[in-house]
């Protein structure tokens, strides 16, 4: 692995950490909502349509946001075809294929019933499936957590770009970020103060994350969506204006992960201190 490279991924495992409690406040419901569908999941379910809305029915914040359905379309679709959409996910399970094959024929059987509402629609409405990669992922990796990690493009591309990850164009952008987390992965398994905080999150209503897969897509989210360098300050002053006394005890502190400086801050930024980014 490039040095520099994993530099800046422990960098931001290490602020994750910093922020852990806040974070985990808002981005535990993925755990419970895989729990929820390995709970209720059965391919084989006589009312297949009821099975999947149980399966699905914490993972609405990962499928359904403004102006994208993909959970709506999904219900709607098993509730009207529930054999076919039941035999597209036997296709997306098959182990057996190649991922980009499994992801198209998936993507194509809901854009064939679109296709058919939109010629049978007389008032000129809009029909979309919303199958794009995205939910896909999602539900390949409500399967098969232990291999695969929840995708989204924009989060990809801000990711990569912040730790210099650089892909390789013979293969498609969803095997590339399944590479670029298999990185992240092997990193977040070498902190063992790391998984001690992620196991002892995970109650009885929440999936275990036994390979630390959910656990490195919560890093590659949070790295996603804060600038490492905005959680960081070095600060400086002039010791002639004024004393800082525990700047050793501050120090110190912020070695062991604690944000004492970034509480600091607030306390000390009107005593001639000088603020920059590392």
């Amino acid at each position: 692995m490039d040095s520099a490279m994993k530099e800046k991924i422990r960098l931001i495992i290490e602020h994750y950490k910093m922020n852990f409690d806040e974070t985990n406040e808002k981005e535990r419901y993925k755990w419970e909502a895989i729990k929820c569908y390995k709970d209720n999941w059965n391919i084989n379910a006589p009312n297949f349509a009821l099975m999947l809305t149980k399966s699905f029915s914490k993972a609405e914040n990962l499928l359904d946001s403004f102006r994208y359905y993909p959970h709506k379309v999904l219900l709607d679709f098993a509730n009207a075809y529930p054999e076919d959409v039941r035999g597209l996910f036997r296709i997306l399970h098959d182990e057996t294929l190649p991922l980009d094959e499994r992801l198209e024929a998936f993507a194509d059987g809901f854009a064939k019933w679109t296709d058919e509402l939109k010629s049978k629609n007389k008032e000129g409405k809009e029909f979309q499936s919303y199958q794009d990669i995205r939910a896909m992922m999602v539900y390949l990796t409500f399967q098969y957590p232990e291999k695969y990690f929840f995708f989204k493009s924009s989060m990809y591309e801000t990711f990569k770009d912040r730790i210099g990850y650089i892909e390789d164009k013979t293969k498609s952008k969803v095997n590339n970020y399944n590479s670029m987390c298999e990185i992240i992965l092997e990193e977040a398994n070498n902190d063992i103060e790391l998984i001690e905080m992620s196991k002892a999150r995970l109650d009885n209503n929440c999936y275990k994350d036994e390979k630390l897969h959910l656990l490195t897509m919560d890093i590659v989210y949070f790295g996603y969506a804060y600038d490492v360098k905005e959680l960081g300050w070095l600060l400086t002053w002039n010791p002639a204006n004024w004393e800082w006394k525990d700047f050793d005890s501050w120090c110190e502190r912020t070695k062991k992960g604690e944000n004492t400086v970034l509480d600091g801050v607030a306390k000390v930024k009107n005593q001639n201190l000088v603020t920059m980014y590392f």
